[in-house]
């Protein structure tokens, strides 16, 4: 669990921070999550429970919170938008 503050162009600060969940059984990957945007450290920590509370309970967790679509997703989406 790693905890960083950082500044914006505006000087606004802003904290992120990086944990790493463990491998995945199914990928033999890396499982890490990444959030950035938080406004203090205590907000960033409460978000990082929070997954990690839905993460015990094995609910699917998205790495990052970029807006990144992976090839899988669109065919999936393109898919059920397809067959509706």
């Amino acid at each position: 669990m790693k905890f960083e503050k950082y500044e914006l162009k505006s000087g606004k600060i802003k904290w992120k921070f990086y944990h790493y969940l463990g491998i995945n059984s199914d990928t033999g990957k890396k499982d890490v999550i990444e959030r950035q945007g938080f406004n203090s450290q205590s907000e960033a920590r409460a978000n990082l429970l929070q997954i990690i509370r839905e993460y015990e309970l094995g609910k699917e967790i998205k790495k990052s919170d970029k807006n990144k679509w992976h090839f899988q997703e669109v065919v999936d989406l393109w898919l059920k938008i397809g067959r509706a």
